[in-house]
């Protein structure tokens, strides 16, 4: 009988397999529709804001064009990107643009001398695009009403004028200047061009033989100028248009400039001090009150900010009421307003470009902020990604003053006094506010929410959330010129991380401690007169859990941060000797120094011949499980391990590609491989003891890929005597090479990095296309073995026989159908899982997902099927009581 039980249960257990590989998912490489968006997030961006101007049709989009030669459309009352164009690196900045009628006209300066001229419809299909030897300075669309033919449009250049038509871009009419313009407005048929003191009026209803212009002088008026047709222009601190008095007339108002009407109001001193200290930010047509509304920016009787002025028949009239003056809606901290785009649609708006390069909508009418977008995102250059507490920061903080106390009843007092504290928060509900949404701000048990901080060209340094993008908060450093380095000198685990930037400002080498919770400046230290030559990390902590940092400054005078007797007792507590090493890019010159004393001593000196092209160095999170490689017959193969070694490509004036690996304490070249025939781009990266770069060769016009593992010699690995680290050993015993094809460019190779290090690694490539692969480190394992020559060895250890064509699988794109645009830079960073690792893609868009290696063999599927589980082990124990009992019901009739 008993044997019968075992055989029941055992079926029964089969069964319960079965009903799980049934209804359980099976793993599918890949992604599906609407899966995007659940693990990854993409935002994209458009630079900084040069020019802006509203669609006059529907009167809710606005048209710019930005400084990264990008034009867009916006939506009015969102502020999102509803198209745009991006256009070629090789051309200069979109220098000007104008919208009528639906057809937008853009002109782009050539690197070579010249302009490119295209025109749009409103769908961003582009209609025209030429060529020409002239570089413009303004561009008018012509207004062309009831006609179904694009419009034709008015280019200025410094001395020459010239009608374009709007079918096919060719030249209608041209006639050249007597002077050098400085600007033109339309009024009906006619174009006025002003000179410095004269102006030109040129009819584009003239025959092409007669198409010339007509001289007349600059009239100076007063501020009671009202202007024919709106048809003015600001040239400097002035309003120059048709006399609406005199139409025969081109005046030229001052409005930088008290009238000697009186004027009473308390910002009258701080308009005037504005106009001729800075330029107009705005000028915009009052509908109905026969003048026009004027923004300025300036400081003045110790009032600053932004201020509006309406030029009208009654003078200068200040408006004190108007949204710019308050400061919730027109003012940046620590940022000033470059310029004021005035729309009116429904209602009036107001698009404000600030210096961080944030753009911001205000309703003028409601005085309200309907939307920011942060354009410093499109110009991200270094990067810090930092694990989230894991609990509510005060209590934190609490926690660490606690055990700060000396003395059992100093600990005890306080934990009562903690606690009285938070019952009191708690019934008066006066709890901190969470900073993105409640539990955000923590990190969850995988590890996947993460800070990601970005220091931008833009002098900005700006906190994002890993789960959505959101920006936690935004600092301005304005001390410090360009986007500066980052480092994380205090980690989340303790109270609070901080997070610092080091860069060259104009008093010197500023050093600037930011909280990475809040964003708010801790502290601002000066170091040296620069300019910066390098900063680094040192190993030692002050007593504020604070990691040391070293700036090297000029004539190598080293200075530490924080500036405080603490931490210079931890630097001298330092036993080790401190290197570092420093690259000249242009001279293909490397130096070696260490830190002595509070100075920098010259170790070792290398000269390589050419330009440096790109420099690799260990992962600052890499984790190295296995020092040797498992071979087929279970053999060994010692890894070449050295965190000192980094990884220089080095491009010869006869296109030789020489890829170094150089010990950046003694100086020493472990390895050297070259490359004949080679170019740029050239990207590399160094993971453990392998090196993965990419070139491009001109002789063959392909784009390679190549592989080099380093290797010790044989290690008695039961001998406690042998060295744990290779930089002990000198240069590596020996190494394997080899190449492949690629059908792209490569624009940056990244190695994954995992808490641990026992998944497999990959190599993540950012493509010409500006999409992201992750390719599977053994696809480029240079010792793949040609097919041939495959031996049991090589296929129980799972190597891939050699084919030079490497081809990417679909489903190897991360980005699956996104592009990056202008990609150049990927950062990867462990999570809590070993299978995954987190990936951050910087362009100028910003584009962050995940990636497990060895697939997600620590974790169940996100859709894993847990009813389908859970009912079958009901069924399985509901089931196995049940024949338990009729077996044993049978067994008993059986014995009566």
């Amino acid at each position: 009988m008993m044997v019968r039980n075992h055989a029941l249960s055992h079926r029964l257990v089969a069964m319960a397999v079965v009903m799980v590989a049934i209804f359980m998912p099976h793993h599918i490489q890949g992604i599906h529709e609407d899966e995007v968006g659940l693990a990854d997030w993409y935002q994209p961006h458009i630079g900084r804001v040069a020019h802006c101007i509203i669609d006059d049709t529907t009167q809710s989009t606005f048209y710019v064009s930005t400084y990264s030669r990008v034009i867009a459309a916006l939506d009015l009352t969102s502020g999102d990107l509803l198209w745009r164009q991006l256009l070629p690196e090789t051309e200069g900045e979109v220098a000007l643009i104008d919208y009528h009628a639906g057809a937008l006209v853009s002109a782009s300066s050539l690197s070579s001398g010249g302009s490119v001229v295209r025109m749009w419809d409103a769908t961003r299909t582009l209609i025209i695009e030429v060529e020409s030897p002239r570089v413009y300075s303004h561009i008018k669309i012509r207004p062309n009403p009831g006609s179904k033919n694009k419009p034709d449009f008015v280019l200025l250049a410094r001395d020459h004028i010239e009608v374009r038509s709007g079918r096919d871009g060719s030249v209608l009419k041209s006639s050249t200047l007597s002077a050098d313009a400085r600007s033109m407005f339309l009024q009906r048929n006619i174009v006025h061009v002003i000179h410095d003191t004269r102006s030109s009026s040129l009819d584009m209803d003239a025959s092409d033989a007669s198409w010339t212009a007509s001289q007349g002088p600059l009239f100076e008026s007063d501020l009671g100028t009202l202007f024919q047709d709106d048809a003015y222009v600001v040239v400097d601190s002035h309003l120059v248009g048709v006399s609406a008095k005199s139409p025969n007339n081109i005046v030229s108002v001052p409005i930088g400039k008290e009238s000697s009407q009186s004027i009473t109001t308390q910002h009258t001193s701080l308009f005037s001090s504005a106009l001729p200290a800075s330029p107009v930010l705005s000028v915009y047509p009052l509908s109905g009150a026969g003048g026009v509304l004027v923004t300025a920016q300036g400081h003045a009787g110790g009032l600053s900010g932004v201020v509006s002025a309406s030029v009208n028949p009654k003078g200068l009239k200040v408006n004190p009421g108007h949204a710019s003056l308050d400061p919730s809606t027109m003012r940046v901290e620590d940022a000033e307003i470059e310029r004021i785009f005035s729309f009116e649609a429904k209602l009036r708006f107001d698009v404000v470009v600030f210096s961080d390069w944030s753009l911001r909508c205000v309703d003028v009418t409601g005085g309200s902020v309907l939307w920011t977008r942060e354009e410093a995102l499109a110009s991200i250059q270094h990067v810090e990604i930092m694990d989230l507490p894991s609990r509510d920061l005060s209590d934190l903080n609490k926690l660490e003053k606690e055990f700060n106390q000396r003395g059992i009843l100093n600990k005890f007092f306080y934990r009562i006094a903690t606690q009285v504290d938070q019952l009191f928060s708690f019934v008066s509900g006066n709890q901190a506010a969470p900073l993105v949404e409640k539990g955000q701000m923590t990190k969850d048990q995988f590890g996947f929410r993460k800070l990601i901080i970005v220091a931008t060209e833009a002098s900005k340094v700006i906190a994002l959330h890993s789960e959505k993008g959101n920006v936690v908060w935004g600092r301005n450093v304005r001390d410090i010129k360009g986007a500066g380095h980052l480092y994380v000198t205090r980690t989340s685990a303790h109270f609070p991380p901080e997070v610092v930037v080091v860069g060259q400002g104009n008093e010197g080498v500023t050093v600037t401690a930011i909280d990475a919770m809040s964003g708010v400046v801790k502290h601002v230290q000066r170091a040296g007169p620069g300019p910066l030559v390098q900063a680094f990390l040192l190993p030692a902590t002050d007593s504020n859990f604070t990691r040391t940092l070293a700036i090297v400054a000029k004539d190598n005078q080293v200075h530490i941060y924080p500036d405080t007797e603490d931490a210079s007792r931890a630097v001298r507590d330092i036993t080790t000797p401190v290197y570092y090493y420093i690259v000249d890019r242009e001279s293909g010159g490397v130096s070696g120094f260490r830190l002595s004393k509070g100075s920098a001593e010259k170790t070792w000196a290398a000269s390589f011949e050419g330009k440096v092209v790109g420099i690799a160095v260990p992962h600052g999170k890499e984790h190295t499980y296995s020092p040797a490689v498992i071979l087929g017959d279970r053999t060994l193969l010692a890894k070449f391990l050295n965190r000192n070694a980094i990884a220089l490509a080095v491009l010869s004036a006869q296109s030789t590609l020489h890829i170094h690996v150089v010990d950046t304490v003694t100086g020493a070249v472990l390895h050297t491989t070259h490359h004949q025939a080679a170019a740029e781009p050239v990207s590399l990266c160094l993971m453990e003891n392998s090196i993965v770069y990419s070139y491009l060769s001109y002789k063959t016009s392909r784009h390679i890929i190549g592989a080099i593992d380093l290797f010790e010699a044989t290690i008695d690995w039961t001998s406690s005597s042998q060295p744990i680290s290779s930089a002990e050993t000198g240069a590596p015993a020996f190494s394997y090479h080899q190449t492949f094809i690629v059908n792209t460019g490569i624009k940056a190779i990244t190695p994954t990095v995992t808490s641990i290090g026992i998944t497999s690694r990959q190599v993540i490539l950012g493509l010409a296309s500006d999409q992201v692969v992750s390719l599977d480190f053994k696809f480029v394992n240079p010792r793949r073995p040609q097919a041939s020559a495959m031996t049991q060895a090589d296929k129980d250890e799972g190597l891939v026989p050699y084919k030079p064509l490497l081809p990417f699988h679909p489903f190897w794109y991360l980005s699956y159908n996104r592009t990056v645009a202008r990609l150049h830079t990927i950062y990867t960073a462990p999570t809590f899982l070993e299978s995954t690792s987190f990936v951050f893609a910087t362009g100028l868009d910003s584009f962050v997902t995940r990636t497990a290696p060895s697939e997600g063999y620590d974790v169940l599927n996100p859709d894993f099927n847990y009813f389908t589980l859970t009912l079958t082990c009901i069924a399985l124990v509901v089931g196995t009581v049940m024949a338990t009992r009729a077996s044993k019901a049978k067994d008993m009739a059986r014995a009566w």
